[in-house]
C-alpha cells in the first residue's frame, strides 16, 4: 500500500506544471499557506498554488493540498473559494487508499474536509471555454512569431471557436468529435 501511495503522489506531481515551478519568483507569486497565525489548527498544513492567468498550466487554475497530521478529521474553510468548482484530484478519487477518497470540498461554504493522517490534493480546472481562449491566444502568438501563417492561424482559431460554441450549447459529443477531426488546410 505504501508503494501505491508513492506512485499516486508521483502521478499527482506530474499532472500539473504548477507542482514544478522553476524559480523562487514563481513560487513566491503562486504558492500560499493558509493555516497560519494564532488561530491555526494544530497538525494541519494547507497550501495552494494558483495560476489565474493560465501562464503555467492551461487546464488547472488552482491546486490546494491539505496535510492533516492529526488523529482527527479536520474541516478547513477557505471563504475565497466559495462557489468554485474544486474537486479531489482524479488520482485520489480512484486511490487504492479508501480513506483519502473520503476527503471533500463543499463549494457552498468553501470548506475542505480531510480525514485523520491524510494528505489530500484538490484541483480546480479551467472551464473548456477558458482553455479554448488560452489556446486561441497561443495560436495568435504563433502567427505573430511567424511560426504559422495567417491562414493556418485563422483555420485553427475558427475550429476552436466552433468547438467552444458547441460546448456552450451542450453539444459535448459533437465538440469532442470536431476536436478529434483532422485539419487538412
Amino acid at each position: 500500500m505504501a508503494a501505491d501511495g508513492v506512485r499516486e503522489l508521483l502521478q499527482i506531481r506530474s499532472s500539473s506544471e504548477l507542482f514544478r515551478l522553476e524559480t523562487a519568483a514563481e513560487i513566491q507569486a503562486r504558492v500560499a499557506f493558509h493555516n497560519t497565525g494564532p488561530t491555526q489548527i494544530p497538525g494541519l498544513i494547507v497550501m495552494s498554488i494558483t495560476d489565474d492567468e493560465g501562464a503555467v498550466d492551461r487546464t488547472t487554475e488552482r491546486l490546494v493540498a491539505l496535510v492533516n497530521a492529526s488523529d482527527d478529521y479536520v474541516s478547513f474553510p477557505m471563504p475565497e473559494l466559495i462557489g468554485l468548482e474544486i474537486g479531489l484530484h482524479p488520482v485520489q478519487e480512484s486511490s487504492t487508499d479508501p480513506i483519502v477518497r473520503t476527503a471533500t470540498f463543499d463549494p457552498a461554504t468553501g470548506t475542505f474536509g480531510v480525514p485523520a493522517r491524510t494528505t489530500a490534493v484538490f484541483e480546480g480546472e479551467r472551464s473548456p471555454e477558458e482553455q479554448g481562449d488560452l489556446l486561441i491566444d497561443d495560436i495568435e502568438d504563433l502567427v505573430a512569431d511567424g511560426v504559422l501563417n495567417a491562414g493556418q492561424g485563422n483555420a485553427l482559431i475558427s475550429k476552436l471557436e466552433n468547438i467552444i460554441a458547441k460546448i456552450d450549447r451542450g453539444q459535448i459529443r459533437a465538440a469532442i468529435n470536431q476536436l478529434g477531426a483532422k485539419c487538412y488546410d
